[in-house]
């Protein structure tokens, strides 16, 4: 797989050329931000195709070329396996980044056939973030939370919505301390006028906290 800095207009057209329709494009992360699948040695070409045009290509450190016809063989099996799972109505509202423009509220979407499209067909996630900007599920004063062990989906969030940094909060960083994060994060929604439940959220360490002793009332007239 390789990230490629262009539009989907862009691509499409010199992925239709006949040696290069082994590539496909798997991945519309931001507006120019495609990731697209293919043997090896074709998005080779296809990147020797990209430079001589000036476009910014990177190439994916992962061992399969995912949304491509390289999961074909595992679809059928994985449809399977899903079959023993029950799909409920969502308790929150979903965007699908397999079904552009929709906003999922409902039971019926969800299945294991569903599933394996999503493992073989592009992943739209430019689309979904427009799809709750459209239903009005987010906008300029939505805080933004990242669960994982890195911030990568910020990054395509803010060139998708042009979102103002302050807004996007990473919960992990490899590069920083997790509590560092984690108590950043926390605070940020705070001030954000987000409702934090504490003591939920110290629960698991109440036995070693402690508390501080304020002064009186007379702490009102002096900075701390």
């Amino acid at each position: 797989m390789m990230a490629v800095g262009a539009s989907v207009d862009q691509l499409e057209p010199m992925l239709s050329i006949s040696q290069l329709k082994s590539c496909q494009i798997a991945c519309i992360n931001a507006p120019t931000t495609i990731v697209v699948s293919g043997p090896i040695d074709d998005l080779s070409m296809f990147r020797n195709r990209m430079q001589s045009e000036r476009i910014h290509t990177r190439f994916l450190c992962i061992i399969h070329g995912f949304h491509s016809p390289q999961v074909d063989p595992i679809l059928r099996d994985f449809e399977i396996s899903a079959k023993v799972f029950n799909f409920a109505r969502p308790a929150i509202p979903i965007a699908p980044t397999l079904i552009v423009g929709t906003i999922v509220t409902d039971k019926g979407i969800f299945s294991p056939a569903f599933l394996a499209r999503q493992a073989r067909e592009p992943v739209n996630f430019a689309g979904a973030l427009q799809a709750c900007e459209t239903a009005g599920l987010i906008d300029t004063n939505s805080i933004w939370f990242e669960v994982g062990p890195e911030p990568v989906s910020l990054s395509l969030v803010r060139n998708t919505l042009n979102l103002s940094p302050k807004s996007l909060l990473p919960i992990l960083k490899s590069s920083e301390d997790n509590w560092k994060m984690v108590s950043h994060a926390v605070s940020a929604a705070y001030t954000s006028a987000i409702t934090v439940d504490w003591t939920e959220y110290h629960n698991e360490y109440t036995n070693t906290l402690s508390l501080l002793e304020l002064p009186t009332y007379a702490f009102d007239l002096k900075n701390y």
